[in-house]
Order: C-alpha cells, then sequence, then structure tokens
C-alpha cells in the first residue's frame, strides 16, 4: 500500500534520525560491554545490528519515496506551466493584437491629420510672410496656432507609459481636460503677450508724439518721431485686429 507523501523531505529527515538513533543503541551497548557491564549479551549485540540495518534500508526506501515524488510534483508544474502559457497566448495576446492593431490604424490616421495640419500652417505662414508679418510677432494672425505635434504618435505612447518628455503637456493632444485645454491655454497665453506688447507699443507711440511737439525738436528729428509713432500705431491697430 502506498501512503500519500505530503513533506519528501519531512520523510526523509524522519527516516535517518530513526537510523541514526538505532547506530546509537549499538554503540551504547557495545560501550557498556567495554566498560565491564556482563549483563549485555551477544545476542542483543546482533539483535540490535538487525534493527540498525533495517532502518537504514527504510532511510534508504525513504530517500528513494522522496525523490519519486519530488520528480511527480516536477512534472506536475512543467504541465501546469505549459497550460498557462498557451492560456496567456490565447486569450492575453489575442486581445492585445487586436488593440495593437486599432492602434496602428489610429495613429497612421493620426499622423496623416497631423500632416495635412502642418500643410495648411505652412500655407498661412506663407500668405502671412507675403503679407509683412512676422510670424513671431503678436500682430501676426498665425501667431495664435496651436500646434499639433509632428511626433504625436511616439509622444502618445510615451505618455501612455508616464515617459512623457517635461513640457509635453503643452503640445499633447490628449492631456487633462482635452485638446480644448490646450487651445484655451495657448489663446489665453497669446491674448496676455498681445496684450502687454499693445501697451509697450502705446506708450512708446506717446513718447515719439510727446517728443516730436517738444518744443526743442528740430524738424528732421519731429518727422522721424511721428514716423515712429505712427509705425507703433499701425502694429498695435493690427495686434488689436487679431484679438
Amino acid at each position: 500500500m502506498t501512503t500519500k507523501i505530503d513533506d519528501p523531505t519531512k520523510l526523509v529527515s524522519d527516516a535517518e534520525q530513526e537510523a541514526a538513533e538505532a547506530d546509537a543503541l549499538i554503540e551504547a551497548l557495545e560501550e557498556r560491554v567495554r566498560e565491564g557491564d556482563d549483563t549485555v549479551t551477544p545476542d542483543q549485540i546482533e539483535a540490535q545490528r538487525g534493527v540498525s540495518r533495517f532502518a537504514r534500508l527504510r532511510a534508504d526506501a525513504a530517500r528513494r519515496k522522496a525523490a519519486a515524488v519530488r520528480e511527480t510534483k516536477h512534472d506536475e508544474l512543467v504541465a501546469q506551466l505549459r497550460e498557462d502559457v498557451a492560456a496567456l497566448n490565447e486569450a492575453d495576446l489575442g486581445a492585445m493584437a487586436k488593440l495593437y492593431e486599432g492602434l496602428v490604424r489610429d495613429g497612421a490616421k493620426l499622423q496623416s491629420l497631423i500632416e495635412a495640419w502642418h500643410g495648411k500652417r505652412g500655407d498661412l505662414l506663407g500668405r502671412s510672410q507675403a503679407l509683412g508679418f512676422d510670424p513671431e510677432s503678436p500682430a501676426s494672425p498665425v501667431f495664435a496656432l496651436v500646434e499639433p505635434p509632428r511626433d504625436a504618435v511616439a509622444l502618445a505612447a510615451a505618455q501612455a507609459q508616464g515617459k512623457a518628455p517635461k513640457g509635453a503637456a503643452e503640445h499633447a493632444l490628449t492631456v487633462t481636460g482635452g485638446w480644448a485645454t490646450v487651445v484655451e491655454g495657448k489663446r489665453a497665453r497669446v491674448q496676455a503677450q498681445r496684450a502687454e506688447r499693445i501697451d509697450r507699443l502705446r506708450t512708446a507711440e506717446d513718447r515719439a508724439r510727446a517728443r516730436a511737439a517738444a518744443p526743442a525738436s528740430t524738424v528732421s528729428e519731429r518727422a522721424a518721431d511721428l514716423k515712429r509713432a505712427d509705425e507703433m500705431r499701425a502694429e498695435r491697430e493690427q495686434i488689436e485686429a487679431n484679438r
């Protein structure tokens, strides 16, 4: 009859302990004889040697049983591992593959829209420059454009992993509050820059006109100051027209 073994290590340990105790009893009997104990008989020593040998055989058997149990357990764990690997491939990987295919399609669409947007932006910049506007000036109508990043697909992947570069939120298409939040933020900053520029232009214009009206101003100085004042007024009016 085979007994179920729950702990092969303990099985071996107990059997080896039993064999060690049997060997110790032989040594104890022999030592008693050496000390002159006449009550110890040869039959007792031989009988104990038989017990000791039997205990060692049981220890050998325990080691073999433990090895068999460990091998069986190992085989069971390997089989379970194979089942889990197959399940992971069939279920989770399949679901991820579908999502990945969707991301590829959507990423291609997004990149196409971004490239089209930048193409239109380039046209607007060209028209703006042809009309004499500096794209970096608040007076330019294109100054308020909010640019979607050309590397939006890679940026989105980085954001999904929490690895978006510093400052990416100012340009990302997906942030807290959505793209509208980015646009509103850019518009607010542009309006503040334009308001600041208007104030500076108005102050400079007033000073130029004041210098032109000064009695000590020469004809050429007066003409130059009035020209600068008119230029500042024209730029200010252009900025105000874009607000």
